[in-house]
């Protein structure tokens, strides 16, 4: 008597495999995203962490930003320039910094165009684990008039931070971040904040600003759900939610 052994015809294994490859279809780039965002949340993390311990340290033995004699400097080159090189750099473990000649980075705005030069223009020093760094300022007078329109306050030190370095996509938001540090500010002196000041007439802190506010496209300088606009504030999107990137984060 002849065993018939199961099998499956080609039409069914066809049929599995049809299914198999629409499943993976689905899902493999779910899984994809959520990777890249857990990896840019992590980098993140360690560039604030790497920028925030040589701040801690610089205050230990230099006392706080606020007298570090800034007022002194003359234009927001001698400003930045003094501050990443005396009072940052040196607290910082394998720091290198760039040649001003060398291959320029093209930052862009979170929808992909071109940023220009409001970042400063190009990376200015580079860290062991290939993380670029630009470092750029402001700085304003302390007189009546401007003490008066708080100009003075909004003195800062903006650092731009591409946590996988010249490799793409260079968009803010996605491995392009923003910090800043405002030695003369009123309420965040002297302290490592994620993202700059709004642009687009307010003046006010990204740290300051709602979730609501940081995601509508109102706000130019903030991280628009719609892409649109400058991506300054996302760092702050990421931080206030316990240091990851939620679905309303424009990704």
């Amino acid at each position: 008597m002849k065993k018939f052994i199961a099998a499956f015809t080609l039409a069914e294994i066809l049929i599995t495999l049809g299914i198999i490859g629409v499943v993976a279809a689905m899902t493999i780039p779910s899984i994809i995203i959520d990777y890249q965002k857990k990896h840019t949340v992590e980098a993140l993390k360690k560039a604030y962490s790497t920028l925030d311990q040589a701040l801690v340290s610089s205050i230990f033995e230099n006392g706080e930003p606020e007298y570090w004699n800034l007022e002194s400097l003359k234009g927001g080159n001698d400003f930045y320039e003094k501050i990443a090189e005396v009072y940052l750099i040196p607290y910082m473990k394998g720091v290198t910094k760039l040649k001003l000649s060398g291959k320029r980075i093209n930052w862009n705005y979170p929808d992909g165009s071109s940023m220009g030069g409001i970042t400063g223009g190009y990376p200015t020093h580079a860290l062991n684990d290939g993380m670029l760094l630009n470092f750029w300022g402001l700085i304003y007078e302390k007189t009546d008039e401007t003490l008066k329109n708080g100009n003075y306050y909004k003195s800062n030190l903006r650092i731009t931070v591409d946590i996988n370095g010249a490799k793409g996509p260079n968009r803010f938001g996605r491995d392009v971040f923003a910090f800043s540090l405002f030695p003369y500010h009123k309420v965040h002196k002297g302290k490592l904040l994620p993202g700059w000041f709004e642009q687009c007439g307010s003046g006010v802190l990204h740290i300051d600003m709602t979730e609501t506010e940081l995601l509508s496209n109102a706000k130019c300088a903030a991280c628009a759900s719609d892409h649109s606009g400058l991506g300054l504030g996302c760092s702050v999107l990421i931080m206030n939610n316990s240091w990851s990137i939620t679905d309303a984060y424009p990704w």
